[in-house]
């Protein structure tokens, strides 16, 4: 579990069989973390829907919980699976980690004409004059 971690970094632990999570961490957090007040790695908002509440009793001894990103750019860093993230879950297949574009398919297609459009193209072409 790291805060950030290069391309490179990323593919030499995984060669050797390891894996790696980006998680976000502030000096704040960090500080709360070497006095054993938050624990280092999870927060109750960060875990995945699908964990069991076996895995949240023993993170209830922390009175506080880590903190989550709050700018765009560092939502979307912690979404991309590319960074390994821990917010990558959220993303669903074929959608990519930017809150600002729009993902390819995802959206709605814009017509050529409108009916309106195509309506006042015909009237304007029955003109006599």
């Amino acid at each position: 579990m790291v805060s950030r971690a290069s391309a490179e970094a990323i593919a030499a632990v995984e060669a050797v069989g390891g894996t790696i999570q980006t998680r976000f961490y502030n000096r704040f957090a960090i500080r709360r973390i070497k006095n054993g007040l938050m624990d280092p790695i999870y927060s109750r908002l960060s875990l995945p829907p699908s964990s069991d509440s076996a895995e949240r009793e023993p993170r209830q001894k922390y009175p506080f919980r880590l903190p989550d990103p709050a700018s765009r750019k560092e939502l979307e860093f912690y979404r991309d699976p590319a960074h390994r993230g821990y917010l990558s879950y959220q993303l669903r297949e074929g959608e990519g980690p930017s809150l600002f574009w729009k993902t390819p398919g995802f959206g709605s297609v814009k017509k050529d004409a409108t009916a309106k459009e195509q309506k006042k193209k015909s009237a304007t072409e029955n003109r006599v004059w």
